[in-house]
């Protein structure tokens, strides 16, 4: 235990006494004493003056609760170490998905398990939105959004006619075949047109009623109408 030492001065007729008194020293009495970095004169352990005298920084395992959000000195968490892939990050703030850091604390199917995180929300470059891998049907390394061939394996992902079907699973790899956007799953082929352009889709939906008018919008820009 710490003692500050008090001089008391007795003066008499007669003679001088010198009364020495130990005071204790205390962090939270709002004294600045020996070894204490600071002395903010309560007991509040949350603070920017920790209940031990510390000044709070991050990483000490107390979470600062006095600061707003917005400043730089804010704590949402502080876990006590300085690992950026757990739940509290070493900036003191909460790991999140899209934040670039791939957690490693927890498991697969636990609560905030991250297969992926590249810090975007783009869902179609092998890490999607929610921190996961997504599906590979096909097992090439490319998820089925992304997929030129979902159902086939095709690591190459090599389209030679552009026409957005791989090779390893399009029946016409050097045609382009354009296809059919349309309510109605028809087949068919505009008038005159080139094997480059022909239609294909589906049949099997009611025709339009008669004197109806189809409308066609085909990947490449080309619009076709059909009475």
């Amino acid at each position: 235990m710490r003692f500050f030492v008090g001089l008391l001065l007795v003066c008499g007729a007669c003679s001088e006494q010198v009364v020495v008194r130990e005071t204790p020293a205390k962090c939270g009495n709002g004294d600045l004493e020996a070894d204490e970095a600071c002395d903010d004169g309560n007991e509040i352990a949350t603070d920017a003056c920790t209940d031990g005298c510390e000044v709070a920084t991050c990483g000490d395992g107390v979470t600062r609760m006095d600061l707003g959000p917005n400043h730089d000195l804010f704590e949402q968490c502080d876990d006590g170490n300085d690992a950026d892939d757990d739940a509290c990050r070493s900036n003191c703030r909460s790991a999140v998905c899209g934040d670039g850091i791939v957690r490693t604390d927890v498991s697969e199917g636990d609560p905030g398990f991250e297969a992926c995180d590249d810090g975007n929300t783009d869902e179609l470059d092998g890490c999607t939105r929610n921190c996961d891998s997504g599906i590979d049907s096909d097992g090439d390394s490319h998820i089925d959004p992304a997929d030129n061939c979902p159902q086939t394996p095709n690591a190459d992902q090599t389209d030679s006619d552009g026409d957005g079907a791989g090779d390893a699973c399009d029946p016409n790899p050097q045609r382009r075949d354009f296809k059919l956007r349309s309510r109605l799953d028809v087949t068919t082929s505009a008038p005159g047109a080139s094997d480059d352009h022909k239609v294909k889709a589906v049949s099997g939906r009611a025709a339009p009623a008669e004197g109806a008018s189809r409308q066609y919008k085909l990947r490449g820009g080309v619009r076709l109408g059909a009475p």
